[in-house]
C-alpha cells in the first residue's frame, strides 16, 4: 500500500527518522542538503508550541527556517495538496511515556510525523 514499516525504539529515534523524513520530504526545497543540528532543534521548537489546534495548523502551514549559511528555506510538514507526495510509515509499540506510560500498538507516521 506505499509504506514503509520502521521500528522506532526510543525518542531519540523517533526524532533520528523525523529528521530523515523531513530531509527526505523538502529535499529540493534544501537543494539535497541535510539539516544541521541546530536548524532541526529549530523545527522541533516549532513544532513543540500551543495546544491541539495550534499544532494542527502548524502542520498545515510551511515554516520559514533560516538556515546556518544564512539562506532561507520553506519546511514543509505535510504535503496537503497532493497527499500521495507525504511518506507514509508504520511503526508498533511505540511508547508514550508522560503521567502515564503509554504502549501504542501501531502508529502511523506521515513524513515522519506521528500522527494515527
Amino acid at each position: 500500500m506505499g509504506y514503509e514499516r520502521v521500528r522506532i525504539a526510543d525518542e531519540a529515534a523517533l526524532l533520528a527518522n523525523l529528521k530523515t523524513q523531513l530531509e527526505k520530504h523538502n529535499a529540493a526545497k534544501l537543494n539535497g542538503t541535510p539539516l544541521s543540528d541546530a536548524e532541526f532543534g529549530r523545527i522541533v521548537n516549532h513544532l513543540d508550541k500551543g495546544n491541539v489546534y495550534d499544532r494542527a495548523k502548524i502542520l498545515r502551514d510551511r515554516m520559514h527556517l533560516v538556515r546556518d549559511d544564512g539562506t532561507s528555506a520553506y519546511i514543509e510538514f505535510i504535503n496537503q495538496a497532493q497527499w500521495c507526495r507525504n511518506e507514509f510509515q508504520v511503526a508498533n509499540q511505540i511508547v508514550n511515556s508522560g503521567t502515564y506510560e503509554t504502549p501504542y500498538d501501531m502508529t502511523i507516521l506521515i513524513n515522519g510525523l506521528p500522527l494515527v
